[in-house]
């Protein structure tokens, strides 16, 4: 597999939030990813694959993708982990378990912190 790269990874983004990856395909692209290139020598887009490699657990969803492409356009990776930094201060947790609760893929991870399953 080819060392990913900006372009490369928001075409991967554009095509999940679309609706033509599927979560399943999207996170073993990025299992994938992880295990046969490591990190790329790009911080960004190292920080976004290692979303995308445990987005079930994380609840990382489609809905994510703008913050992953403001990422991507920011200008310096400073600018890019600071925007992530902000969108995940203001994450609700509750609100995410709620949207995709129903969602096969989802489902075992949506459990809200502190209940039993």
């Amino acid at each position: 597999m080819a060392i990913v790269t900006r372009d490369g990874l928001r075409e991967k983004l554009l095509r999940w939030q679309n609706g033509r990856l599927s979560h399943q395909q999207m996170y073993d692209w990025a299992n994938e990813v992880t295990a046969e290139n490591g990190e790329t020598g790009d911080e960004v887009v190292d920080e976004i694959v290692s979303h995308l490699d445990v987005l079930d657990v994380n609840l990382t969803t489609p809905d994510d993708v703008p913050t992953f492409i403001a990422m991507l356009d920011a200008e310096t990776d400073e600018e890019a982990l600071a925007i992530l930094e902000a969108y995940g201060q203001a994450f609700d947790l509750e609100q995410r378990i709620a949207r995709w609760k129903d969602d096969p893929f989802y489902a075992p991870f949506c459990r809200t912190p502190g209940r039993a399953p």
